[in-house]
């Protein structure tokens, strides 16, 4: 099982440390504002083709607004046979269409987990059938998997979340990722830098990158929650995270080092 590094900007690459990683995975899932120009694509792809690594392209969740945007960024910035993330049905159905044949991978916020501290409160008091609902997801539909594969997809994305993962069975040809130590559990479309963020189709120049994590605790729980640009998130243990993917016979760690965009 290979580990895969998260990274959000040619910025962060140059100051990570690869060392342990197969390969990257560059782009955003959250703002689109925030992906990468494609010219510091093809200086990531550069740098990781000399150290014998891969470059996977990530892709955000996409409003209407942005659908151009982000489809025009992936034809530019994607290379003939590279692989890339899909974290939106319409974008991946799009790029299918337009005659992109390169394997996607469906990404974590298509996976429809439950997530949150609070589900483990749930967990609890569930006898076995609602346990199981509660660490389902969407991937153990075999319908769902169908679509996917004539859309291209080789290969699907789950968070390490807080109850666990279900297990499920995919083609023999698809890889799973199982994706930690960082959990996203909401993402504001309203983004709290740019109100007009999410129905301005214009590249977004708001300092969110600049801004160190918010930690937010409550009495209630004991549970952390890391908020970020536009979404907050949990963090897990490096070692759950580690045990679940082999429980689940997971082909790739998606691994970040910093929390994600």
């Amino acid at each position: 099982m290979d580990s895969l590094l998260r990274v959000t900007s040619l910025e962060e690459l140059e100051g990570a440390v690869l060392e342990g990683y197969s390969g990257v995975l560059f782009g955003v899932e959250f703002c689109p504002h925030l992906l990468p120009h494609p010219d510091d694509v093809a200086i990531a792809r550069k740098k990781l083709r000399s150290l014998d690594m891969t470059l996977t392209l990530v892709t955000p969740l996409v409003r209407e607004a942005h659908f151009d945007f982000v489809c025009e960024w992936l034809r530019r910035s994607i290379a003939e046979g590279e692989e890339w993330v899909a974290n939106d049905w319409g974008l991946m159905k799009r790029m299918r269409e337009e005659g992109l044949r390169n394997p996607v991978t469906a990404g974590r916020l298509l996976s429809r987990q439950r997530r949150g501290p609070r589900v483990l409160d749930m967990i609890e008091a569930a006898d076995i059938n609602q346990k199981r609902a509660l660490r389902a997801n969407i991937w153990g539909d075999p319908a769902i998997l169908e679509l996917g594969a004539r859309l291209g997809m080789r290969g699907v994305e789950v968070d390490a979340t807080l109850q666990g993962v279900e297990p499920f069975t995919m083609p023999k040809d698809f890889i799973l990722t199982v994706c930690g130590p960082y959990i996203p559990v909401t993402l504001a479309i309203a983004c709290p830098w740019n109100i007009e963020g999410a129905t301005n189709p214009k590249r977004c120049h708001r300092p969110c990158r600049r801004h160190s994590p918010v930690i937010m605790e409550n009495q209630e729980n004991p549970s952390r929650i890391y908020a970020g640009s536009n979404a907050q998130f949990i963090k897990v243990e490096a070692a759950y995270v580690y045990r679940l993917a082999e429980a689940l016979g997971a082909g790739w760690i998606a691994w970040s080092e910093s929390m994600p965009l």
